[in-house]
């Protein structure tokens, strides 16, 4: 009642002691079990009593009796002495009780109904080392709990589906709950482009809508988003942590890699380092590609993470969040997670407000007749070469200066858009649906990673000096910066190359069709075997235009 709060050791659990301010006797819980019930005291009576607060004298139950007191107490005094304290028990009502119930709880509902009198705000909750508690990490009643182990981290992992192209989902990460309203924690890349069709799975099989994004931090790649229709008995993830961690400290990461749905993986803290720090180590590191700030924190690890481990938590043996899985450095086969603390921050200034997701607009018809559009023969599909044109391409930041260099580009655009329409039309290959999953997964991550490349004008007009001519060969990968001209049957956009009078047709749906004369694409596609014969008004004659196909275009500002 006095609105004292303070925190409790399991080790003093079941054992009685006075308020350091007001004196009254409180009974100190037990630590909660998995299910969220109280542990029972222990069958002895004989357990150690609190310790005080620090700076204040101890209670009075803790001070040495004298020797009159433990000698000359009659038996009547002893009486009088428990009346007095029944008396004070009931006088204080409902606010303390004996049993398991916690002296915190009762803190808090005396501290509401005080705030309710006087419409003040309520102070932040402390924890034993004075730290805020972490947004939505209190348990909601019985229905919400914070994990306390890997086995209860697993009800709060989630693995997102979210269709991009013809409603197929080919886009997957990992998430998890933060908060006792439904609020999801992932990377920002994950859900860029989740549409009303986005989907999140459970373990447990529970499949889930989203109602929107709460936030999101695309220079730290996070985002919160929330759940359409929370399912009851959530389980929520510890996102207070504020430490360096140790080197070489265990840790843990959740992810669905390659379609390895809710795996767990381990290994150690191999460093812990700044942007700034990996820049200055190499150059050819994938983040170079990323456009994050240079004090930004990363736990380096060896936990095993892929593609499908992106938005996935990396944690303590406990359960605790220490960071946010974001990219793997494949060569040297060392995961990279953002501190936990960035996060926090996000979901700290994060309103219940929530943006919905668009309807979902495919990009491209995806159907049988697509597979015309295929180059003829031996299509081959890998994500080892990927990773070796992307690396090349970096190397040489993505500003060609040979015909060579330009075929690097132009093959990896090839494999990526080949990875993507394989997946959407999978009768056009005989493949395993997984290997398919698996290269589409990498193509979409390394897109993000192109996403960030900051492009401008030295690597367009290296670029297109090279694809022009490109364009006019079937089969083959083509990347290429281009202006909208204007759109053809609301699902063409008719593009220019600039810094050239070449046009193509792309197809993009109704939606990317409207993009307003000017707007500046970069494109990633491959040349199709079909042709099209355009008549524009600004042209006398009509033109026979390639077609790109694409599933990957970047809007440059």
């Amino acid at each position: 009642m006095c609105g004292y709060a303070f925190a409790r050791d399991d080790e003093l659990a079941h054992t009685r002691g006075q308020c350091p301010k007001c004196g009254v006797m409180l009974q100190i819980p037990g630590p909660r079990e998995p299910g969220g019930e109280r542990t029972k005291p222990p069958a002895s009576h004989d357990v150690a009593r609190p310790r005080p607060a620090a700076g204040r004298p101890p209670p009075r139950e803790d001070r040495a009796a004298s020797p009159r007191t433990q000698t000359n107490m009659p038996v009547w005094g002893w009486i009088a002495l428990a009346l007095v304290g029944v008396a004070a028990i009931v006088g204080v009502g409902r606010y303390v009780t004996s049993g398991p119930q916690s002296a915190p709880e009762v803190v808090v509902e005396a501290e509401q109904e005080h705030r309710e009198a006087t419409q003040e705000p309520a102070p932040a909750e402390q924890s034993k080392e004075g730290a805020e508690t972490a947004p939505g990490n209190a348990p909601f009643g019985d229905e919400t709990q914070s994990a306390a182990s890997l086995e209860e981290v697993l009800k709060a992992i989630v693995k997102f589906e979210v269709p991009v192209v013809g409603g197929a989902r080919v886009q997957y990460g990992c998430g998890f709950l933060v908060d006792r309203r439904g609020w999801i924690a992932t990377g920002n890349h994950v859900v860029a482009g989740a549409t009303t069709d986005a989907r999140v799975t459970f373990a447990d099989g529970t499949e889930c809508k989203l109602a929107g994004v709460v936030a999101t931090s695309p220079e730290h790649d996070l985002a919160i988003v929330k759940l359409e229709d929370p399912p009851p008995g959530l389980t929520i993830l510890d996102i207070s942590y504020q430490e360096t961690p140790r080197l070489g400290a265990q840790v843990y990461a959740f992810g669905h890699p390659y379609n390895a749905d809710f795996s767990l993986s381990k290994g150690i803290v191999s460093r812990v380092l700044t942007t700034a720090d990996l820049l200055a180590a190499s150059q050819d590191r994938v983040v170079t590609a990323m456009n994050v700030p240079k004090d930004l924190i990363w736990i380096q690890h060896d936990a095993k993470i892929s593609p499908g481990n992106s938005g996935g938590p990396l944690l303590e043996e406990g359960g605790k969040v220490i960071g946010v899985n974001t990219f793997v450095h494949v060569k040297a086969e060392f995961g990279y997670a953002s501190h936990v603390k960035y996060l926090r921050e996000l979901a700290a200034n994060a309103s219940d407000e929530v943006t919905p997701l668009p309807p979902p607009q495919p990009l491209a018809r995806a159907g049988e007749g697509d597979q015309a559009q295929l180059p003829p023969g031996r299509v081959v599909v890998s994500s080892g070469r990927m990773k070796q044109l992307f690396d090349a391409g970096q190397a040489f930041r993505w500003t060609p200066q040979q015909a060579e260099q330009y075929e690097t580009l132009a093959e990896l655009a090839r494999q990526m858009t080949l990875a993507k329409h394989l997946q959407a039309i999978p009768k056009a290959v005989e493949a395993p649906p997984q290997a398919i999953q698996s290269t589409v997964g990498l193509a979409d991550q390394l897109f993000f990673l192109l996403r960030s490349a900051g492009w401008g004008p030295d690597q367009s007009k290296a670029i297109n000096q090279f694809a022009a001519d490109r364009v006019d060969k079937p089969g083959e990968g083509a990347m290429l910066f281009t202006t909208v001209v204007g759109s053809v049957q609301d699902t063409f956009l008719l593009l220019e190359i600039q810094g050239t009078e070449k046009r193509v047709l792309v197809s993009v749906g109704n939606v990317l069709s409207k993009s307003p004369r000017g707007t500046q694409w970069l494109v990633l596609g491959l040349v199709s075997p079909k042709t099209a014969q355009i008549k524009h008004p600004t042209q006398p004659e009509p033109q026979r235009l390639p077609i790109v196909v694409t599933h990957y275009m970047l809007k440059v500002e």
